[in-house]
């Protein structure tokens, strides 16, 4: 059980081969059972801006944009940022 006020990060990908079956639907509503039986209150998702038809899927479920995060990618082989 997620402490109490917690929010639950969901996270789902369905081989391309295999979209528009309904699948994605049923994988995220599964994991909303899943995060509402363990207590989670919120629900997150990340999707890449440039991902529109996975935005406006998300948005066929409910969702809705709330913001943007920045991301800086591992700059080096070793996955050390360098100077």
């Amino acid at each position: 059980m997620l402490r109490p006020r917690a929010t639950a990060w969901l996270a789902i990908t369905v081989s391309a081969k295999y979209r528009g079956r309904g699948i994605g639907r049923r994988l995220m509503r599964a994991a909303e059972r899943w995060a509402k039986a363990q207590g989670a209150v919120d629900l997150l998702l990340d999707c890449h801006a440039a991902t529109r038809a996975a935005i406006r899927f998300y948005e066929t479920l409910g969702y809705r944009v709330r913001g943007l995060i920045l991301a800086k990618p591992r700059a080096t082989p070793d996955h050390r940022l360098s100077d």
